[in-house]
C-alpha cells in the first residue's frame, strides 16, 4: 500500500496570529523577538516583507534595525500560539487517524488508507487547508508525498 503523508504548515505562525489581532501589521516588516529586547536578542520569526529587506531568523535585533528601520518587533504570544495549535490539532484529528505535530503551526498527517473515507489525498489536503483558512483565518501550505521529508520539501516550494 502506498503511503500518503501530508505536511501542513502555517509559515510564520506567530506573525500570522499577530496580524489577525492587529490588521495594521499587514504588508509591514514584522519580526518576533522575546521581550525585553536587547541589541543582541535574536529574531525568532521574520515576515516575508522583512525577509525582502534582508532580515533572517536568528539575526540580532540591532543588526535588523540597521537593515530595516521601519521594522516592527513584537514579543511572541504563547497563549495565542497554544490556542492556534489546539485548533490545528482538532482539524487534523478529523481527517487523519495518525498525525504528528512538528513545531508551532506545522503538522504531518498520515492519510494512508483513508481514500474511501475522504477521497483522493490531494482533495483531502485542500479540504484541510480550506478548513483552517475558513475557520481560523490562517493561510497554510500543503505538501503531499510518500515520506515526511519529501512532503515537507513540497510544502516549502509552494
Amino acid at each position: 500500500m502506498d503511503r500518503h503523508i501530508i505536511s501542513f504548515e502555517i509559515p510564520t505562525l506567530g506573525i500570522a496570529l499577530a496580524r489577525l489581532a492587529d490588521p495594521s501589521l499587514r504588508n509591514r516588516a514584522v519580526a518576533l523577538a522575546p521581550a525585553p529586547t536587547s541589541p543582541r536578542t535574536p529574531l525568532q520569526e521574520v515576515s516575508r516583507e522583512a525577509r525582502d529587506e534582508g532580515l533572517t531568523a536568528g539575526m540580532p535585533v540591532a543588526q535588523a534595525r540597521r537593515l530595516c528601520p521601519a521594522l516592527r518587533i513584537l514579543p511572541p504570544d504563547p497563549v495565542r500560539l497554544r490556542q492556534a495549535a489546539r485548533c490545528l490539532y482538532d482539524v487534523a484529528a478529523r481527517f487523519a487517524p495518525v498525525w504528528e505535530p512538528w513545531g508551532p503551526g506545522h503538522l504531518y498527517l498520515d492519510l494512508t488508507g483513508t481514500r474511501r473515507l475522504f477521497g483522493p489525498v490531494s482533495d483531502t489536503a485542500v479540504r484541510i487547508e480550506r478548513e483552517v483558512a475558513g475557520c481560523h483565518g490562517l493561510a497554510g501550505v500543503v505538501g503531499v508525498a510518500s515520506t515526511k521529508l519529501v512532503s515537507h520539501i513540497a510544502a516549502g516550494l509552494v
